[in-house]
């Protein structure tokens, strides 16, 4: 009998989430649209830029930790009850992610192969922005199988596995051993506690508080804190805890991120008319990368017989579903504040990813939606 349960409280769970995550992609594509406005507005202009010179570093360091949180107790729920547990069940779309990730980093690279100092941006197109990705399959109803969210849902959860492990070894500068010594005896501390059973979330958030500090402190980006974090919680609190941070996260802390980092401003660099390789390199490796990473690792993968595809899915799914995967928005963009620091570079990378968002929005929704009048079709013949 409780077997029987588990699966059920599950989907409802799984459910729950995908509900908040597609509620939430609104706003995100809400405040993108507002920013990108005040941005070149030749009214508010100037009050944008103001914004976003006093908050954005507040924000993206103090605020976007929360979500990095919510991320990695994700992770772990998927990892310890979810559609990653186990070997065999969580290979397929572990093995798609890793293949989406690396494909459009190497085209990325690859398009900049006579600048290797934009090299750093290899890590732009690697993340699929689960809230807007899971938006565009909600368009199509029951039309689409439930395993093809499940699936959608673990690669972009792999992607920010991937994308944490980036930010923390390849965008830290300038590392201050004291500090990160000091993280580490925090980080042994939290692990003890939770090793030893105790409960008490005000102690995980007192020393979390205190882990993001020195983590701050030491060079490597603040938001790792968050992760790290995660994994250290009791894994009976972490529902809890996720329902107490995904309306805060998904309604505040990303929508506030969105429209401090979005506005791209029209006159500047790639944005000015002139396309570049940073532009070029970002678009190529999101839109056609991760339908070559997924597809190409995922069909390796059960060619190999390491994997199968659930029964529910084919290859034709798959392949509908990977050009949503090229949907970057989120994390993309917090790389690019982290990979560049001219102007010009940024700005083409941003201007990259909401091109390359919207091809890889519209071009998986009519991928889908051919794919799903097959089966209709199929089906009633």
């Amino acid at each position: 009998m409780e077997s029987d349960r588990v699966p059920k409280k599950y989907f409802r769970a799984f459910e729950a989430f995908v509900k908040s995550q597609v509620f939430g992609g609104v706003l995100l594509l809400v405040s993108a649209i507002c920013a990108l406005y005040l941005a070149n507005s030749s009214v508010s202009s100037g009050f944008y830029a103001q914004a976003v010179s006093f908050l954005q570093h507040d924000v993206n360091a103090g605020l976007m930790p929360f979500f990095f949180l919510l991320v990695g107790l994700e992770i772990k729920r998927e990892m310890r009850q979810g559609e990653l547990k186990g070997f065999r069940k969580s290979l397929l779309p572990i093995v798609g992610a890793l293949g989406g990730m690396i494909v459009p980093a190497l085209i990325f690279v690859g398009c900049n192969r006579q600048d290797p100092g934009h090299w750093r941006g290899f890590g732009i197109p690697m993340a699929t922005d689960i809230a807007f990705a899971l938006g565009v399959l909600s368009l199509l109803g029951s039309r689409i199988p439930r395993e093809l969210r499940i699936f959608l849902s673990a690669v972009a959860i792999v992607d920010d596995l991937g994308a944490v492990l980036v930010i923390a070894f390849f965008y830290s500068r300038h590392l201050m051993l004291g500090y990160l010594a000091g993280a580490v005896c925090v980080l042994g501390i939290l692990i003890l506690l939770n090793h030893k059973g105790v409960k008490s979330l005000w102690i995980y958030g007192l020393l979390g508080i205190g882990l993001w500090f020195l983590i701050l402190k030491s060079g490597v980006h603040p938001t790792v804190a968050g992760v790290l974090l995660a994994f250290c919680i009791p894994l009976d609190q972490v529902r809890r805890i996720e329902h107490g941070l995904n309306s805060p996260v998904a309604y505040g802390v990303l929508p506030l991120f969105a429209f401090l980092n979005a506005g791209v401003v029209w006159g500047v660099g790639a944005a000015g008319g002139h396309i570049n390789s940073i532009m070029v390199g970002v678009i190529a490796g999101l839109v056609l990368g991760k339908v070559v990473g997924i597809v190409g690792a995922s069909w390796l993968c059960v060619r190999l017989r390491w994997a199968q595809l659930p029964e529910q899915l084919s290859w034709g799914w798959l392949f509908a579903v990977s050009w949503v995967a090229g949907i970057g928005f989120t994390m993309a963009f917090f790389i690019s504040d982290l990979a560049f620091v001219h102007p010009d570079r940024i700005a083409s990378a941003k201007l990259g990813i909401l091109i390359a968002s919207l091809l890889a929005g519209i071009l998986g929704f009519f991928a889908l939606f051919i794919r799903a009048r097959l089966v209709y079709d199929a089906t009633e013949s």
